[in-house]
C-alpha cells in the first residue's frame, strides 16, 4: 500500500500589522532623511559640519548600541526595547522642533542618531521572528516601509512650508510605532536549558571568519555604504545651487521608491533567477548610473526623473546579505552577524568618510563628490567579481 501524498501546508495569514508598523515607521524615515540635511545647512552648518555631527554621533553609537542589542536579549519581551527606542526618538525629535540654535539641532541630531539607529536593526529582527515559519517573506512585509517612504516624502513636500515642521512629523509617527512596537505579539524570552546544555550549544564565532565567501560580501557592503556617503549631500547641493523645492525634494524621493515596490517583493525570485553575484552587480550598476546622471543634469525636474533608477539599489542589496547571512551562519549568530556587518558600514560611511564627503561637497561641488562616489562603487565592484570568483571556485 503506498504512502500518502504528503499536503502543503498552507500560508498563514499576512502579517498586516507587521506591515502597517513598517509603513509608519519608515513614513518618518523618509521626512526625517530628505530634509534634515537641507535643514541644517540652512540653519548655518557647512557640508563639513554636518558630516562631523554624523561622525561624532555614530562614534557614540558604538558605545551605546551594544547595550541596546544587550537589553534586548536579555528583557523578556524583545519588542518592548524596541519600542523604548522610537519613543525617545520621538522626545529629540520633539526637542528639534521646539528650538533652533546651530549648536542645539547639532547636539539633538547626535541624541536621535543613538537612540534611532538601534531601533532599525531591532525592528528587523522582530520582523523576522514573527514572519518565520508563516509562509511569508521578510521582503513582503518590508514593502510596507518602502510604500511609507515614498508616499510620505511626496505628501508632506506637496503641503510643506516649513522644513522644520519635518521634525514634529517624524516625533508624531516615531511616537505612533513606538505604541504599536509595545502592542506587537513576540514570544516572551525563556531560559529554561541548564547552564551545561547552554556551554554545549556555545557559538563559534570563528565560523564567519573562515568563511571567506561571506567576509568578501560583507566588505563589498561596506564598500558600498561608502559609496552611498558620497551622495548624502546631495540634496543641500540641489536646493542651494539647482534651486529645488521642498515639493521637488519630496518627489525625488518617491520616485527613488518606485522601483523599490517590486524589487522588495520579488528580491527573492531575482536571486535565485540572476544568482547572487549578478543581482548585486546588477543593483551596483543602477547606482553607478544614478551618481554619474546626477553629476550631469542640469535641470531640477530632470533630477527627479533620475532618482527612479537608483530604486533596484538598496532593496537588492540589503536581501542578499540579509539572505545570505541566514544561510551561511547558524542561528544563534545570524542577529550578531548582521549587527556586526552594519556596524562595519557605519564606521567606514559614517565616521571616516562622512566627512571626507563633505569636505570634498564644499571644496570640489556636489557633481564632482557624486563621480567620485561613482568611481568607488565602480572598482569596487569589479574587485568583488574577481575575488569572489576565486574564492568560490576555491571552495568547491
Amino acid at each position: 500500500m503506498s504512502a500518502p501524498a504528503k499536503t502543503k501546508s498552507p500560508k498563514a495569514p499576512f502579517p498586516l500589522y507587521v506591515f502597517i508598523i513598517y509603513f509608519v515607521f519608515y513614513a518618518g524615515q523618509a521626512i526625517y532623511y530628505t530634509y534634515n540635511n537641507v535643514f541644517l545647512s540652512q540653519n548655518g552648518l557647512s557640508d563639513s559640519m554636518i558630516g562631523l555631527v554624523g561622525s561624532v554621533g555614530t562614534i557614540l553609537l558604538f558605545l551605546v548600541q551594544p547595550m541596546w542589542g544587550v537589553l534586548a536579549d536579555k528583557a523578556r519581551y524583545k519588542n518592548r526595547v524596541t519600542a523604548l527606542t522610537m519613543l525617545l526618538t520621538a522626545v529629540m525629535c520633539l526637542c528639534m522642533y521646539l528650538f533652533n540654535a546651530p549648536w542645539w539641532t547639532a547636539m539633538c541630531v547626535v541624541l536621535i542618531t543613538l537612540v534611532f539607529t538601534p531601533s532599525l536593526t531591532l525592528q528587523d529582527s522582530c520582523a523576522l521572528e514573527i514572519t518565520e515559519g508563516t509562509g511569508w517573506d521578510f521582503g513582503n512585509v518590508r514593502l510596507g516601509g518602502t510604500l511609507g517612504y515614498m508616499l510620505f516624502a511626496f505628501i508632506v513636500g506637496s503641503l510643506m512650508k516649513d522644513i522644520r515642521f519635518t521634525y514634529l512629523i517624524f516625533a508624531v509617527t516615531s511616537l505612533l510605532t513606538g505604541i504599536m512596537v509595545w502592542r506587537m505579539k513576540v514570544e516572551p524570552r525563556t531560559d529554561t536549558a541548564p547552564k551545561a546544555k547552554k556551554e554545549k550549544t556555545r557559538v563559534d564565532y570563528k565560523a564567519i571568519i573562515r568563511n571567506r565567501p561571506l567576509l568578501c560580501l560583507i566588505v563589498y557592503n561596506v564598500t558600498y555604504s561608502i559609496a552611498m556617503a558620497f551622495s548624502r549631500y546631495f540634496n543641500i547641493y540641489y536646493t542651494a545651487e539647482m534651486g529645488a523645492t521642498p515639493f521637488m525634494l519630496g518627489m525625488c524621493t518617491m520616485t527613488s521608491c518606485f522601483l523599490e515596490v517590486p524589487c522588495f517583493w520579488f528580491a527573492g525570485k531575482i536571486q535565485k533567477k540572476l544568482g547572487m553575484m549578478n543581482t548585486l552587480t546588477f543593483a551596483a550598476f543602477t547606482l553607478i548610473l544614478k551618481f554619474v546622471l546626477l553629476a550631469v543634469v542640469q535641470n531640477p525636474w530632470t533630477v527627479v526623473f533620475v532618482m527612479m533608477i537608483g530604486g533596484c539599489t538598496y532593496p537588492l542589496f540589503h536581501f542578499c546579505i540579509l539572505n545570505q547571512i541566514n544561510e551561511n551562519v547558524p542561528v544563534n549568530m545570524r542577529a550578531t552577524s548582521q549587527s556586526t556587518c552594519a556596524m562595519l558600514s557605519s564606521i567606514f560611511s559614517s565616521i571616516l568618510f562622512a566627512p571626507i564627503a563633505g569636505r570634498c561637497s564644499d571644496v570640489l561641488g556636489g557633481p564632482a563628490t557624486l563621480l567620485i562616489g561613482a568611481a568607488v562603487m565602480t572598482l569596487s565592484t569589479l574587485l568583488f567579481r574577481v575575488v569572489y570568483t576565486r574564492l568560490m571556485a576555491r571552495r568547491a
